[in-house]
């Protein structure tokens, strides 16, 4: 006997769902009442779940969950598949270029309080540090972020990408809303 248990299921389901709604079925060849609230209630939750897997289909509805999966975490940045941005919180030792001279310059990552991203900087510009703060970071990469960095001279772009360990970064920096013509901003944790 060939049957296709889609159609079955969403037979039943419809059925159980109707006793369960109505308390009554009468046909010509079928006559059942039910006055239960409880089992009308069960009954019809029934219909529901098997109405559901003939729609959608056995197959996609009872199929397994992988157990290895890792569950995906959203941030507000990006869609991303873990939260590896918290673990580069901390300083980091490096150079930044302007004007083609390299300028010592330490760099501070930290997650705030609605675990966003956010930084701080001081380049030893010449005899005058020049302390900045790094905002609106965006997840753009496995391991990459970029950020709105803002100080005494102006504002710009800075985009880092994270080593495989995270504990240094290359980056470059440009003024502006665009890279070009950026320069190079990098370093290494402390």
């Amino acid at each position: 006997m060939n049957f296709d248990m889609p159609a079955l299921l969403v037979l039943l389901g419809s059925l159980f769902l109707l006793l369960g709604c109505t308390g009554e079925i009468f046909s010509k060849h079928l006559s059942v009442k039910l006055s239960q609230l409880t089992a009308r209630i069960v009954l019809a939750s029934v219909g529901l779940f098997m109405l559901g897997i003939g729609i959608i289909g056995p197959d996609k509805l009872l199929s397994p969950t992988q157990a290895d999966e890792e569950p995906e975490i959203i941030t507000e940045a990006a869609a991303i598949p873990s939260a590896w941005f918290f673990n580069i919180a901390g300083s980091y030792q490096g150079q930044a270029t302007s004007t083609g001279q390299a300028y010592p310059v330490r760099t501070t990552f930290s997650i705030d309080s609605k675990n966003k991203i956010i930084g701080t900087y001081i380049i030893q510009e010449n005899t005058k540090p020049i302390g900045g703060t790094l905002t609106h970071a965006e997840i753009t990469g496995p391991k990459a972020i970029q950020f709105k960095w803002h100080d005494d001279n102006g504002s710009g772009i800075l985009q880092v990408e994270f080593s495989e360990d995270l504990n240094s970064f290359i980056g470059h920096w440009g003024a502006g809303d665009t890279l070009d013509n950026s320069a190079v901003w990098n370093g290494v944790r402390e």
